[in-house]
């Protein structure tokens, strides 16, 4: 069987395999990993709260430049925005500096907007890569116009 990541064989039996160089674990005391971490390839924002082992491990893992710091004073990045190799959405209430350090590091435009009928906490909301996003089906027409704008899926 080949691993569903990146074609490595294996002799497993089961439906599906990801082989141990495609899914790495990292231990953190807190949060989902999801939670903690926003990322695309280029580069991304980890909790302040993790610790150098964690980022460290993280930033192997992931194979980009982490940047340890809040965002809007919250600590759960991943609640933050949406984050593609494309582009992103970011919660409302984000400052004009902070969207300016995380365009700088993701080296991508981010458009701010809302999921769900108004929920400001966007990563809660949307699952998205470069090819495509999945929303919550409260979503309205304008809030999915304003994602398929901010993550260029047209």
């Amino acid at each position: 069987m080949k691993c569903v990541s990146c074609g490595a064989e294996n002799s497993s039996d089961g439906l599906s395999f990801v082989c141990e160089y495609c899914v790495s674990i990292v231990w953190i005391n807190s949060s989902n990993d999801g939670n903690n971490f926003l990322v695309n390839d280029s580069g991304g924002f980890s909790n302040e709260r993790l610790g150098k082992r964690a980022k460290d491990k993280a930033e192997d893992i992931l194979k980009v430049n982490l940047v340890s710091q809040s965002i809007n004073d919250m600590d759960t990045l991943g609640m933050i925005g949406c984050i593609t190799n494309k582009g992103g959405l970011y919660h409302p209430d984000i400052s004009s500096f902070e969207k300016e350090k995380m365009e700088e590091v993701f080296q991508i435009e981010l458009m701010e907007g809302t999921v769900n009928f108004g929920l400001p906490l966007v990563g809660a909301g949307i699952v998205a890569n470069s090819n495509g996003a999945v929303c919550g089906r409260q979503s309205t027409g304008v809030e999915l116009g304003r994602m398929e704008e901010a993550l260029k899926l047209f």
